[in-house]
């Protein structure tokens, strides 16, 4: 296993390599979730919530699905249209909403606990998104997978994760606060914070992909994925 430095340093040039790429696949999904979010008010009962969230989970697997092809795609140089990146993941649609709700709410259990429970359990999946979208693997089956692969490397999943968040969503939030204590703070400025966490959160997906692939034999698989 390479060091945390070189796989985080790693991440982040491809990132940099494959910014505009990842914009492109990313803002449409992050322009219309965070422009409704915008439109909330205090009147708003929970319907409206429920709705919002309902509607998120429906169109999340298509938007992490393409980002996760593109990553898998790019690998051996390959390039596919971005309109069928966003069709193949149609076909682990279910699997995957019914996989992101499981796991949502156990991590979610862990953070009520403690925080560190959560935190822990969201290392141990990382993987699981990566076997029900790439591999097609049935939602229990990628929940089993992802959890067994993070046995020996959960440490740096953790760490990786940990210090990508604080450099990232971390300086988001901050900047946000601090522009609030002197009086800068409006709609506006939140809506375009919010957009920029979505674009930035893009590195954890590309961490948790290059530690995945550190397995040789992972890599292989996956530059033959059609």
């Amino acid at each position: 296993m390479p060091a945390l430095s070189v796989l985080l340093m790693d991440s982040f040039n491809y990132f940099k390599k494959h910014f505009i790429a990842f914009c492109m696949l990313v803002l449409p999904f992050a322009l219309i979730t965070n422009g409704i979010a915008l439109s909330f008010n205090e009147n708003d009962g929970p319907g409206k919530f429920l709705v919002y969230m309902l509607f998120i989970l429906t169109i999340y697997p298509f938007y992490k699905g393409a980002i996760l092809y593109y990553i898998a795609y790019s690998f051996d140089g390959r390039r596919v249209p971005f309109s069928q990146l966003y069709q193949i993941p149609a076909k682990t649609w279910f699997s995957f909403v019914l996989m992101n709700m499981i796991l949502g709410l156990a991590i979610l259990m862990g953070f009520m606990a403690l925080i560190l429970p959560g935190l822990y359990l969201m290392a141990r999946f990382s993987f699981t998104e990566i076997y029900c979208v790439l591999y097609k693997e049935k939602t229990n089956d990628a929940i089993k997978l992802g959890w067994h692969d993070t046995k020996d490397n959960y440490w740096v999943l953790f760490k990786g994760l940990v210090i990508i968040f604080g450099f990232t969503t971390g300086l988001m939030w901050a900047l946000e606060y601090g522009l609030g204590l002197i009086g800068l703070q409006s709609p506006v400025l939140s809506f375009i914070f919010s957009i920029s966490e979505v674009v930035l959160s893009m590195m954890n997906t590309i961490f948790i992909f290059r530690v995945f692939t550190v397995n040789t034999t992972k890599l292989e698989e996956i530059q033959a994925i059609e």
